[in-house]
């Protein structure tokens, strides 16, 4: 009683491949609810309250109970683990959204037509070891002090897991706002949104904003993807809407969807791996280093400080950084600036890696006292 067996959480949410979980995602299955349809069945719980946690075992059930639930807290754990690993996206939309038809009603009035929304955005299916990606905007369009959820859109070519990252950039290159998503797991075709969500700060310029979808290794050691075409937000100064009452439904609109576009960076040679060239120049009391990502193609992804000694770093926008931190980058040239600046006198040095489209590059800058 309230100890019965079965294998539906075994068969659905134990199965690292998820292939099981495909099957029914495939199929159109949204969901599953787990719970029991009569007294005496198994739950998720301590239904008995007799703290129960091992029961004596049959048919080789031996593994021991996380807790006293009757199940032995093997769903509260599988659960748990799935949303860690990473709940899987449903397939896309495709075809044509219905058409709405006006309808008559008692009295000559005519009822509000219900219109299907559009599909998402289908991404072309990639190469193996290769991404889609792409992004959907709502709105597409925002006046400061506003905000836009920018859907990331990534369709793997391999079962995998990586970091998503997005950023958005203003007409000069300056970074304005950036969000990633870390061990994000996909099955070999498999599609996933992101959604990730701009607060535009009040005083922020009118204008175009792009928007970059990224895809790293999970560690920011290798990127894969640096898709600037996936669209743009533009932020604009224009007056909220009147709300004037109206006898006439309408219908909200729907998020803008911005077609997908792969990655344009033409392909690169890392073997043997191209060197990434350092330099620096006294000026102002500080070293202004310039880091050069060589080789046909390479461009510059971020610089990863991993110690600061007396030091003080200025780069992409950040100022006066210490310790351990990430400076991402557009990823759009070979050639990146930082100044360095120290916190006191006397000597100061950093180390950092510098990762370009071949991976990281590990390397440090810095002088005593006269150098600055």
């Amino acid at each position: 009683w309230n100890h019965y067996q079965d294998n539906r959480v075994e068969w659905l949410l134990d199965e690292p491949a998820r292939a099981h979980l495909a099957e029914y995602v495939n199929a159109g299955v949204i969901g599953f609810f787990f719970g029991r349809g009569a007294e005496g069945a198994t739950c998720a719980c301590d239904a008995n309250g007799d703290g129960t946690t091992n029961p004596t075992a049959i048919n080789g059930n031996i593994q021991a109970s996380y807790n006293a639930d009757d199940d032995g807290g093997f769903f509260r754990n599988r659960a748990a683990a799935y949303y860690t690993t990473g709940a899987m996206s449903l397939p896309v939309g495709s075809g044509q959204p219905a058409t709405a038809t006006p309808t008559a009603t008692p009295g000559g009035a005519t009822a509000t037509p219900t219109a299907t929304p559009p599909p998402v955005t289908q991404l072309p299916p990639p190469a193996p070891g290769g991404y889609s990606t792409g992004a959907m905007f709502a709105p597409a369009s925002v006046n400061p002090g506003g905000s836009s959820t920018i859907t990331a859109l990534v369709r793997s070519g391999s079962a995998t897991s990586v970091l998503v990252d997005v950023e958005i950039y203003s007409s000069t290159g300056t970074k304005v706002f950036q969000d990633y998503k870390q061990n994000q797991t996909f099955m070999a075709g498999q599609q996933r949104s992101f959604p990730f969500t701009w607060d535009v700060p009040a005083g922020t310029a009118v204008g175009s904003y792009t928007v970059v979808v990224a895809v790293f290794a999970n560690d920011w050691t290798a990127n894969y993807v640096w898709n600037t075409n996936v669209g743009s937000v533009a932020v604009t100064n224009g007056s909220p809407a009147t709300n004037t009452p109206t006898a006439t439904a309408t219908r909200t609109p729907t998020p803008t969807l911005t077609p997908a576009a792969t990655a344009t960076l033409p392909p690169i040679a890392c073997s043997p791996r191209p060197p990434v060239q350092v330099s620096s120049a006294a000026g102002g009391g500080a070293l202004q280093v310039t880091v050069t990502a060589t080789g046909a193609n390479n461009r510059v992804l971020s610089l990863q400080f991993s110690e600061t000694r007396n030091a003080l770093v200025d780069a992409g926008g950040q100022v006066g950084k210490s310790g351990v931190f990430t400076v991402p980058l557009p990823g759009t040239a070979a050639t990146t600036t930082f100044t360095l600046r120290r916190a006191a006198g006397g000597a100061a040095t950093v180390s950092l890696s510098v990762v370009d489209r071949c991976g990281a590059w590990d390397t440090f800058v810095g002088g005593g006292a006269s150098a600055f």
